[in-house]
């Protein structure tokens, strides 16, 4: 979410800047009628997915309501850095699952099949395999046999990593891990570390890059990730363009 946070900062200042004067602005009209407006979109596990009437889009300027979907495709490229950001498994399970939801043909009111398209919108909706406020990992209400057979039924290829994640409810079982007694970065499956590194692996890192006596000192590793290097030593690789989501954050930045 580091990256995210900076992109919703830009995106922020842009329509600051895009607002006219003040005593310029119109009030905006509100929504004569809202008798059958339907607020609740949809209701699944825990979540309430809700709409909201937002009125005054007809008062703003031909040039902020072309900025405004300038941001949203700016978002929209960022999207699945945010999923990988989560979990290193989460793009490959929600591509693998999106493909069965497209091309299944089978019977689409079976029990297995309601808890298979529950499961793939708490993805969609926590941008991963995790839950967005606790942390923990989903666990599905469907079988590992049903997911195989639907793989083979759409031609759906998954790794064997990424089916042990979805069930195996000790694999990486918490997105992020606050417990002062584990390994924070070991026990923590949120794709900022590779999954072999160790806290005072981080910290040792960190610590041997600080500048010490610096009187303006940087946050370090705020837009990177750290690896281990084929030689077993810890490194960074930074999120930029012609870095790590290079060709997303290309994307991005020519849509701001």
């Amino acid at each position: 979410m580091k990256f995210s946070a900076i992109l919703w900062s830009i995106c922020s200042l842009i329509l600051f800047q895009c607002q006219p004067p003040s005593e310029t602005i119109t009030p905006p009209s509100l929504v004569a009628d809202t008798t059958d407006f339907q607020w609740r979109s949809e209701m699944f596990a825990d979540v309430q997915v809700n709409r909201y009437i937002i009125p005054g889009w007809e008062q703003l300027t031909p040039q902020q309501r072309i900025l405004t979907y300038y941001l949203v495709q700016a978002g929209l490229e960022g999207r699945d850095i945010m999923y990988d950001m989560n979990y290193r498994h989460n793009l490959e399970i929600r591509r693998s699952l999106e493909q069965i939801f497209r091309n299944y043909n089978g019977d689409k009111t079976a029990d297995q099949w309601m808890k298979f398209s529950t499961y793939l919108k708490r993805i969609w909706f926590s941008s991963g395999i995790h839950h967005h406020y606790s942390m923990n990992k989903f666990q599905p209400g469907f079988t590992e046999d049903y997911l195989r057979q639907l793989l083979q039924d759409t031609g759906t290829s998954l790794s064997e990593s990424a089916i042990e994640a979805i069930f195996d409810p000790d694999k990486d079982a918490k997105k992020v891990n606050l417990n002062p007694e584990a390994d924070l970065v070991l026990s923590s499956a949120v794709n900022y570390y590779d999954p072999d590194i160790t806290q005072q692996e981080v910290e040792e890192y960190f610590a041997s890059i600080m500048e010490k006596n610096d009187p303006t000192p940087v946050s370090y590793g705020l837009n990177a990730k750290i690896v281990r290097k084929p030689d077993g030593t810890i490194g960074e690789e930074v999120y930029k363009v012609g870095g790590l989501y290079g060709p997303a954050i290309e994307k991005m930045v020519a849509w701001l």
